[in-house]
């Protein structure tokens, strides 16, 4: 995934700008941990237990990510008025 962001970040950042490739980037993270997150989910509850903890923290942490990028767009537009 990150040789695939290299070579595809110019192309979004020219077509969306640097604030929306970047939000674009996060939620599409956040959709490969979803899928990923229900697929662990899915599994019998004696497997899961070491590691759904550390995915609680990664799911915590992409979350607060966009919640930033979304305030930081919100900012960029108020201030381009």
């Amino acid at each position: 995934m990150g040789v695939a962001a290299t070579f595809l970040s110019t192309a979004l950042i020219r077509q969306l700008g640097i604030l929306k490739a970047g939000a674009a980037g996060l939620i599409f993270q956040a959709s490969l941990l979803s899928v990923a997150l229900a697929v662990y989910l899915s599994r019998s509850l004696s497997q899961q237990s070491p590691l759904l903890f550390f995915l609680g923290l990664i799911v915590r942490i992409t979350v607060v990510v966009l919640i930033s990028v979304h305030a930081i767009m919100l900012i960029h537009r108020m201030f381009q008025l």
